[in-house]
């Protein structure tokens, strides 16, 4: 995990540490690691403007229309013997109703069932709260704006949850029957899950996601692996258990679970021709082991 432009704060890296992220820009918050706009200031001045405006906030600003000679422009009024209208397909609208430019209001026409006509006056599919996995808050869509996915309810907060959606949580002051503060989060998780997210499987004191190696002790300052496991090179389904001489298999490093134990034999660095040329030779040699072995 790195920190990007919307994070702040101490945050989890994902491997055990943590992030020192930058702080938010002047005028934002750090919210849960997140920074947050500051209230929007709408527009208010209605120089050069005429009819409805966006006021940059959402809403609309009203301002005087023009007289009945003229035409509003997004610059202001302008006689109308000087305008020459244009039609829908020179606008690049399919639907809705827009301005021809010189005051008139065209339809450019509706959009077949399911479709919306967007914020460009072109018809499309707009994503819906449910499909991008939002309980609460709000998301841009390139088909319909700004989408409102409602407010919490219950004294609960919308947080960004770590699949980067948003959700209605407790903070972990205000847990609830059932629930456990996952201090990694900052807010409450089910209790089976915070659980989960705490359990050190293989006793060496790394827990929870921070263990990328949870069936093979390691070290906190290898992400939970042992010291010949390069940091980060096991990921989630890989299959770690213990070899001769206290050594971990690493099967998901490979195909062959011979390969895999080879690799997991190599000096800690070793890459390139001679480490693969390495790699053979310690396969073979464990082949010759276990065929020794299993004879009678």
């Amino acid at each position: 995990m790195t920190c990007d432009s919307t994070k702040c704060g101490v945050m989890p890296d994902g491997c055990g540490g943590v992030l020192q992220c930058p702080g938010c820009k002047s005028g934002w918050t750090c919210v849960v690691n997140t920074c947050v706009p500051p209230p929007c200031k709408p527009i208010t001045d209605c120089t050069n403007l005429c009819n409805g405006n966006p006021d940059g906030c959402g809403g609309v600003l009203w301002c005087p229309p023009c007289k009945a000679d003229e035409y509003c422009t997004p610059f202001g009024c302008y006689k109308k013997s000087n305008c020459i209208p244009k039609d829908c397909n020179q606008l690049g609208a399919s639907c809705g109703q827009v301005d021809d430019g010189c005051g008139n209001q065209l339809s450019c026409g509706s959009c077949p069932a399911g479709q919306t006509c967007g914020t460009a006056h072109k018809c499309c599919v707009a994503k819906t709260c449910v499909q991008v996995g939002y309980g609460c808050g709000t998301f841009d869509d390139a088909c319909a704006g700004t989408v409102d996915c409602g407010a919490c309810q219950d004294g609960k907060s919308c947080l960004v949850t770590k699949d980067g959606t948003k959700q209605c949580r407790n903070l972990c002051n205000a847990c609830a029957q059932g629930e456990s503060c996952d201090q990694s989060l900052q807010y409450c998780v089910p209790e089976s899950e915070a659980a989960e997210n705490t359990a050190d499987v293989d006793g060496d004191g790394v827990t929870g996601d921070a263990d990328r190696c949870p069936d093979a002790k390691g070290s906190l300052d290898n992400a939970g692996c042992p010291a010949h496991i390069e940091q980060g090179a096991v990921g989630s389904g890989s299959d770690i258990e213990p070899a001769e001489g206290g050594n971990a298999d690493v099967h998901g490093v490979a195909e062959s679970p011979f390969i895999g134990r080879a690799c997991s034999l190599l000096p800690h660095g070793t890459s390139g021709s001679m480490g693969f040329l390495l790699m053979i030779g310690a396969a073979i040699t464990l082949l010759w082991r276990r065929s020794s072995r299993e004879k009678p």
